[in-house]
């Protein structure tokens, strides 16, 4: 009886052992899940980062997919988070392969609370190796004044005087997507400087801190304010990096009422000229004639 009674203990004792481990070993996975997740708002939270602002974009603990991945997206998810800003997105599973894909095409345009909030489809075409993410701004960014920010405004951010930067219209960079000498030059002309000494691209002043106000512009030149350039606002292709920039020569430039002066005064020159022209023709002609009859009337003086 008493080895019954013993051999009985034993089997208690390896059942409540081997819960135990099992317990510890769910302990462990539940650590092990919690220390590899990043910051958490809302259901949306960063996975496989280094630090809390950095990793592959999960909701409810669903990857996300990375077609149209762009910078509008990743400013949403950091917004949400708390950061104050997107240092970039990232693509192809940077941070590691997610667990599942969940949702794809998320097609945010910046102005959203929540990543959910967002258009985006839960169907996808995706493997775990192209998960979306983000590396969000830990300080504060914002180096764009307020005044940046008015409708129609243009402004060289980063350059090492009023005539160099990075361009931002209306507070957000320019993407340097076909960015040109044309759109540089109407840049210059709108803030009043002179043509561009150099045309810049790849954020050399610094790189993009929030999503891109145009993308894909094309300028004519003509044009007198860079608003009035023809350009796309669906930047999500443009990396962080993608910045436009120009260095405008000194000196004042050529707006649109001086350059409609300086071609009036060209019109005027141009006239007068033609003017003096055509009197010496006239005084010269006279004078000739003038000779002619002279010798006529008096043969004796030839």
């Amino acid at each position: 009886t008493k080895l019954i009674l013993l051999d009985s203990l034993l089997q208690e004792i390896k059942m409540k052992f081997y819960r135990c481990s099992l317990h510890l070993v769910v302990v462990f996975v539940l650590i092990f899940q919690e220390g590899d997740c990043g910051k958490c708002v809302d259901n949306v939270c960063l996975v496989g980062g280094n630090s809390e602002n950095e990793g592959n974009v999960e909701i409810s603990r669903k990857g996300v997919c990375d077609d149209s991945w762009g910078m509008e997206d990743a400013f949403v998810v950091c917004r949400q988070l708390g950061f104050p800003g997107v240092v970039r997105f990232a693509r192809e599973a940077e941070f590691g392969n997610t667990r599942r894909i969940g949702f794809d095409d998320f097609e945010c345009t910046g102005t959203e609370r929540r990543l959910q909030d967002c258009t985006h489809i839960t169907q996808h075409d995706c493997s775990s190796n192209e998960a979306a993410g983000v590396v969000c701004a830990t300080s504060v960014t914002d180096i764009v004044p307020s005044q940046c920010r008015a409708v129609g405004k243009v402004c060289l951010i980063g350059g090492l005087d009023d005539r160099s930067g990075n361009v931002y219209f209306e507070g957000r960079a320019v993407c340097d997507n076909s960015w040109n000498y044309a759109a540089a030059f109407v840049t210059c002309k709108q803030l009043n400087l002179g043509h561009p000494e150099n045309v810049t691209k790849g954020g050399v002043f610094g790189n993009c801190m929030d999503y891109f106000s145009m993308y894909s512009i094309d300028c004519s030149g003509t044009e007198v304010k860079i608003g009035q350039c023809e350009y796309e606002t669906d930047s999500r292709t443009c990396r962080h990096n993608a910045v436009a920039g120009v260095v405008c020569s000194p000196g004042p430039g050529i707006t649109a009422s001086s350059g409609s002066a300086t071609g009036v005064w060209i019109g005027v020159g141009i006239f007068l000229c033609i003017v003096v022209v055509l009197a010496s023709v006239f005084l010269y002609r006279r004078i000739i004639n003038r000779s002619s009859v002279t010798l006529l009337r008096n043969p004796d003086q030839i």
